[in-house]
């Protein structure tokens, strides 16, 4: 069930007890107001300052017919096909040059198309987002030349440079990158690095299993 039907609900069954207990219409307006709020002020809190993965995935799983949302949410444990069956959704949903060029630069990414990448990112109107994407690509590659963008926010710069290290090997220095990136994530974005992580601890763990199977063998 839905907030809004919820609300709506709440409004006929709080107005029936109003005019049986008699209670006054003003405090029935100003109940259900100070309500809309709280949970406007407690959807803002998940979607911009929360690092509580799973409040985060609760919201997300409430509002999954929301594309961006329902993508997010796929990062998670989702196949790559499902990834890019949620990202070919906000791509039809969403015709804005920012959103076409994010996903269409996330996209060709999946696919390790990176030179189509960067001519999509290079497509981006908003500066914080075209650097962001430009710089990660580079260092998805271990292109040391991610390092040259501006990034707008600290979680990026600190992504950014984990990854770099992630590429090189340097493991010990990739996780204090990725601790700091963690830190000063929020929201919407907590949820999106803290399983961005995960699938990099998902390839070493295969990476190290791999190793083992060929000195046994």
């Amino acid at each position: 069930m839905s907030y809004t039907i919820s609300l709506i609900l709440f409004a006929i069954i709080a107005g029936i007890v109003a005019v049986i207990f008699k209670i006054p219409f003003w405090i029935l307006v100003v109940t259900i107001i100070s309500i809309s709020l709280l949970r406007a002020g407690y959807v803002m809190y998940i979607l911009y300052r929360s690092q509580n993965v799973q409040k985060i995935e609760r919201f997300l799983q409430s509002s999954i017919k929301n594309p961006l949302y329902n993508y997010t949410l796929s990062l998670k444990e989702s196949s790559p096909a499902i990834q890019k069956q949620a990202i070919d959704h906000i791509l039809a949903t969403y015709k804005s040059p920012i959103m076409q060029g994010t996903y269409r630069a996330n996209r060709a990414m999946m696919d390790h198309n990176y030179s189509a990448a960067k001519d999509f990112a290079a497509q981006i109107p908003n500066d914080m987002m075209r650097n962001y994407s430009l710089a990660l690509i580079d260092a998805t590659q271990g292109n040391a030349k991610a390092e040259n963008y501006i990034l707008a926010k600290p979680w990026m710069t600190s992504l950014i440079a984990a990854v770099l290290q992630y590429k090189k090997g340097q493991m010990d220095e990739y996780e204090q990158y990725k601790i700091q990136a963690l830190q000063y994530s929020r929201g919407i974005q907590y949820f999106t690095n803290y399983y961005y992580f995960e699938r990099i601890h998902e390839n070493v763990k295969t990476s190290k299993a791999n190793k083992k199977i060929k000195k046994s063998s």
